[in-house]
């Protein structure tokens, strides 16, 4: 029994109320909604998956319907992104890092590296992996500009750079 889901039943057994119970449990266990959609996607597969693979499954089960709270995007004040920035610099003591003296080339290049990939998170507003993807042929310094396909659409993007994402 995991929080209202009986995981001894098989899929062709599960009906909506064992689902009603699962989601509630969940929200009683304090899970926000993202993650109570989250473990419901997995049930939702794997009895897509079984009805695909020729086994039995519920045709009267409705998967419950998560609603999620509409946010409005939070923004980092310009003290919190200067405090980020100021404790990503590599010329500082950093735990696991030593001091910059007796750091190896690699290790001070690792924290070069980081900060200069959150300052061009920051100041282009671009998702990780697509700057984990950007290739420098993807970076013009003529025209200022990066060139990032966006991960959730695959639309192509050409952003500015600002001037200390350039630096």
């Amino acid at each position: 029994q995991t929080t209202g889901l009986d995981v001894k039943k098989h899929v062709h057994q599960l009906d909506t109320v064992d689902l009603n119970r699962f989601v509630e449990g969940k929200r009683n266990e304090g899970r926000t909604p993202y993650t109570v959609a989250g473990y419901l996607n997995v049930i939702s597969q794997s009895i897509k998956w079984a009805k695909d693979n020729g086994h039995i499954t519920n045709p009267n089960l409705k998967m419950p319907v998560i609603r999620h709270p509409k946010r409005r995007p939070v923004f980092m004040t310009a003290e919190e992104e200067r405090s980020l920035i100021d404790s990503l610099n590599p010329d500082i003591f950093r735990k696991g890092y030593g001091l910059p003296p007796s750091r190896t080339p690699h290790r001070h290049q690792r924290l070069v590296d980081q900060r200069d990939l959150i300052v061009c998170l920051l100041d282009c507003g671009g998702r990780f992996k697509e700057m984990a993807t950007l290739v420098w042929t993807g970076v013009n310094f003529e025209r200022n500009t990066i060139y990032l396909i966006q991960s959730k659409t695959g639309n192509a993007l050409t952003t500015v750079m600002t001037a200390r994402m350039r630096e």
